[in-house]
């Protein structure tokens, strides 16, 4: 879940209970005033007609021309209160109805009969009655509303607090909860332990984070894999050389008579290629290193990626009598780059094809030209490139399975051959169908901006060593 979603729609949810919980009280409050104001005025009207209905009893009772007037005055006055405070028809309806009833009994006074007659006296009881029962209603939707009312704010109130216990929950859980638990886990990895991981879990921007956390120890953690591993293997490799040179010169001591000549040649010839091999790991090394640091300079002059392709093929055909080397090249290829450096890739591939396959096999070098990009391919007939390896095959101290028991090399020549292409603007890229062999394909463009000596970015830097590197 996305914590800025997560944010607005509690917050929108908590605003409608809010407006909701607004309205239903403005709602009831005005329905309560109006059933209030309806009750008020039926009370009102039962109270006038019960005057009324004294009134018309006093009036039977005076004697006095003088105090009927008065009385029937005080009628009339009583009788348009009740008329003028009705709202409905039917209210209207029934106090007019009751007017005519009143002149009569009114007039009958001048025939010297005052007296109150029942139809009289059972209209007002039933106006009494009807405003009366009009007023216990009211009452009662009144005492409803109220009720209800009540229940909506309780209601409103509960959903509401439920919103805000939800809300804080949510924080808690998706918010401040992993973020304490990413915080615990930087500091574990920032007091010095190696495998303390964030765990993924709260809000997707939290997730990314603690992703990002996790893959940033992960890469930490590679890379002091890679750096044991590469002081052990350069310790591995330097430990042979060194005890073979040892053995040698111990041949040759104070105390022991010399070795024959032929024997001593033999010594001083295992001694040279020990040498060469220490030399080249060494190169290797110095290659990775000044990659990493971003020491390194291009010199870039025009020269022919065919000529050094042949260059190469040309030198491993006398190092390697039992391989078949054949090179084809089309077209134009011209180009602007650092020879020594382009030559030092052309033999890492082509020393690579040769050492992980079989005596007596082919291997096939091409170089053309499409536009203006130009390419060399080198294809053997080995074991191949798994898929696995294939992502890792141009990373440092990756090696793959020789069809020799011994090969040279600490695994650095394919690592530093891909920065040398980055460094020209090139790349480099490997295919093995079905395990049938390896083809590996540099493209580098035709010409290249810059000067004689320009010094590239350490991200793409080239290596210095005119050694032939071993991947």
């Amino acid at each position: 879940m996305q914590l800025r979603r997560t944010l607005t729609v509690t917050t929108v949810g908590l605003g409608l209970i809010t407006l909701t919980a607004c309205v239903a009280l403005v709602l009831s409050t005005t329905l309560l005033r109006r059933t209030v104001d309806d009750l008020d005025r039926a009370h009102a009207i039962s109270r006038l007609a019960s005057s009324l209905a004294h009134q018309s009893i006093r009036f039977e009772l005076e004697t006095t021309p003088m105090g009927r007037s008065l009385s029937e005055a005080q009628g009339r006055v009583l009788l348009a209160r009740a008329i003028d405070l009705t709202r409905s028809p039917d209210e209207r309806q029934v106090l007019e109805n009751l007017a005519p009833q009143l002149e009569s009994h009114w007039h009958s006074a001048d025939n010297g009969d005052a007296r109150l007659p029942p139809s009289l006296v059972s209209a007002l009881i039933r106006v009494d009655d009807l405003f009366a029962a009009k007023a216990e209603a009211q009452s009662h939707r009144a005492h409803t509303i109220d009720m209800t009312a009540n229940v909506l704010g309780v209601g409103m109130a509960l959903l509401l607090a439920a919103g805000v216990l939800f809300f804080l929950w949510t924080l808690n859980q998706f918010v401040f909860g992993p973020i304490q638990r990413l915080a615990s886990s930087v500091d574990r990895f920032a007091a010095g332990d190696p495998t303390a991981r964030a765990p993924v879990s709260g809000a997707e921007e939290i997730r990314r984070i603690a992703l990002a956390q996790n893959t940033m120890a992960d890469a930490l953690a590679r890379t002091r894999e890679d750096q044991l591993r590469y002081v052990a293997t350069v310790v591995h490799d330097l430990r042979n050389p060194l005890a073979a040179v040892q053995l040698a010169v111990g041949y040759v001591t104070p105390k022991r008579p010399l070795p024959p000549e032929g024997r001593i040649r033999e010594i001083f010839a295992m001694i040279g290629r020990q040498l060469r091999r220490l030399n080249s790991l060494v190169g290797d090394v110095l290659n990775a290193v000044q990659i990493e640091a971003g020491e390194i300079v291009l010199r870039k002059t025009t020269c022919d990626l065919g000529e050094l392709a042949e260059a190469s093929v040309s030198l491993f055909r006398s190092m390697s009598p039992y391989h078949q080397l054949e090179l084809s090249r089309g077209g134009s290829t011209i180009l602007l780059a650092d020879a020594t450096r382009i030559e030092q890739v052309l033999n890492n591939l082509i020393g690579n094809a040769v050492k992980y396959s079989p005596q007596g096999s082919l291997v096939s070098v091409t170089v053309g030209a499409e536009d203006d990009q130009l390419f060399v391919t080198v294809s053997d007939q080995g074991p191949g490139v798994s898929p696995a390896l294939q992502s890792q095959i141009f990373r440092a101290f990756s090696r793959g399975p020789s069809q020799h028991e011994e090969v040279e090399g600490i695994g650095l020549g394919l690592y530093v051959s891909k920065r040398i292409l980055e460094a020209h603007g090139g790349s480099i890229e490997v295919s093995s169908p079905d395990g049938r062999g390896a083809t590996f394909q540099m493209t580098l463009p035709r010409g290249l901006p810059g000067t004689d000596a320009e010094r590239v970015p350490a991200a793409l830097h080239s290596a210095s060593s005119e050694q032939l590197s071993s991947a």
